[in-house]
């Protein structure tokens, strides 16, 4: 139940908590009905992460309570304590809370990675096997980091209602893969919420069209990158190699924005505005423009929490490009660990703080100078190199992969049936709608639609739910693929 495609989440779970939500709007009284809400939002959300695992809700709900006693302990020391002792004490505590939420992530993300290190066949087989990585808590955990570093830092006050706070970490919509929304944002929804139709039409249509993308697009864009990937590295040839990493790129997209795009509607249906996640990021014409539009909000946490304290703990520093170069470096190093336990992730978010670095020194003065497309093809190749390293986990697949993107091989017999596969008319229409997506078409279509006359919105939302009983037949058949990034 714990994908937002799954039959029970969408015919058993969504109504359920629908229904026992909206009916507390009878309420007259405007804070207990929110409190009331907000019990309900909480409860279910709960439901949904113990059915995945009883496990990982014991995991998040242990660490949502050593975060939020945490929090009022660094608060109370602020307030009460005299300024010698305060600091040291708030920063005391704040180091400890974040090396306990560093400890219990890369517990569960890097500790099974070990059991190619270790080979005590015991062990290996009565420790490892136990270790399961927990649904959502690489996203829950960066968001509880910045929950305290904020406190300490006092741009908000710490939280002493636990319901709220509780629902700020395990709101089912965002619990999966995100957006790591900050508290700022998220705590005056917490205490006043009115019902508006709008939102809540404009919440379902997004649902609505993520559903449609996830289910109608992404499955196909998976088997045709993984027809690629799925070769003997022997058998790759540039054409193929080119157009397995291409649509691997597409298809993380599609699966991601998909996800956010459910996520906000379900947020919107609610009540609730998240945060955005994604604004057309291969439109980008630089890596930097390209991470102010991809995953938002960890580049937002990465530059807050990372890069801005490096760079104001170094301001003074000489030669200052040095230590841009390794505030830039060492960020991108966080994002590589954070996205998996081997060294291929390591090696993609370096690649990413490399072609950063560049910019920053001398690159992008450099790409201005030259024409938009130029500077648009520019970034979809430094962007979609940089895929081969997320996509494949192997030094010898990887070196073999970019030889022969860059060697031209003979015509043979597995390039020539690639072809011919990738020239059916399915794949060929989800690869031209995906890339239609992409450049924001379709977002443009509905703005222009929503601005001329309602007849037009009346047959765009039309089309939405034709295609969304085109993505009930998907489900039915079973043809649904979990969500990439709730791998990470």
């Amino acid at each position: 139940m714990t994908m937002f495609g799954s039959t029970i989440f969408l015919f058993l779970f969504l109504p359920v908590t629908f229904v026992v939500y909206f009916a507390f709007y009878l309420v007259g009284k405007p804070s207990l009905r929110v409190n009331l809400q907000n019990g309900v939002l909480l409860a279910m959300s709960c439901v949904f992460v113990a059915w995945a695992s009883v496990k990982f809700l014991m995991i998040a709900v242990i660490m949502t309570l050593i975060n939020y006693v945490g929090g009022i302990l660094i608060g109370t020391l602020q307030r009460q304590a005299s300024a010698p002792i305060k600091n040291r004490s708030r920063k005391f505590v704040l180091i400890g809370l974040i090396v306990v939420d560093v400890l219990v992530l890369g517990f569960y993300k890097y500790f099974p990675g070990l059991e190619n290190v270790f080979s005590v066949p015991f062990f290996d087989n009565f420790v490892f096997s136990s270790i399961i990585f927990p649904l959502g808590i690489s996203f829950y955990t960066f968001t509880l980091i910045r929950y305290l570093i904020d406190i300490h830092s006092q741009q908000i006050e710490a939280e002493k209602n636990f319901l709220r706070f509780g629902l700020f970490v395990l709101f089912f919509p965002k619990f999966i893969s995100g957006p790591i929304e900050r508290y700022q944002h998220f705590q005056a929804q917490l205490g006043e919420r009115e019902f508006r139709l709008p939102q809540v039409y404009d919440g379902v249509i997004r649902f609505v069209m993520g559903l449609n993308k996830k289910i109608l697009l992404v499955g196909i864009l998976e088997s045709m990158s993984g027809m690629v990937f799925s070769l003997d590295m022997k058998e790759w040839t540039a054409p193929l190699a080119w157009a397995g990493i291409f649509l691997f790129g597409l298809q993380l997209y599609i699966d991601f924005d998909s996800y956010s795009d459910m996520a906000i509607g379900l947020g919107n249906i609610f009540g609730f505005e998240l945060m955005e996640n994604f604004n057309l990021p291969y439109l980008a014409k630089s890596v930097q423009e390209f991470w102010n539009r991809w995953h938002i909000s960890l580049s937002k946490w990465l530059q807050d929490t990372i890069l801005l304290p490096f760079q104001f703990q170094t301001r003074r520093k000489q030669p200052r490009w040095v230590f841009q170069v390794l505030g830039l470096l060492l960020t991108f190093l966080v994002s590589g660990l954070w996205h998996g336990n081997s060294w291929n992730f390591v090696l993609w978010g370096l690649w990413h703080g490399v072609f950063l670095s560049l910019e920053v020194l001398f690159l992008k003065k450099w790409l201005q100078k030259l024409p938009g497309l130029v500077q648009h093809l520019y970034l979809i190749l430094v962007v979609n190199l940089g895929w081969v390293f997320f996509r494949l986990d192997s030094f010898a697949e990887i070196r073999r992969f970019f030889s022969v993107l860059f060697i031209p091989q003979k015509f043979n017999g597995i390039l020539y049936r690639g072809l011919i596969e990738f020239s059916r008319i399915d794949m060929v229409l989800v690869v031209g709608v995906s890339i239609l997506i992409s450049a924001g078409i379709f977002k443009q279509l509905y703005r222009w639609s929503v601005s001329r006359h309602w007849v037009f919105e009346a047959g765009y939302v039309v089309v939405v739910f034709l295609l969304l009983g085109l993505s009930f037949m998907q489900l039915y058949n079973g043809i649904y693929q979990p969500f990439l990034y709730a791998e990470f």
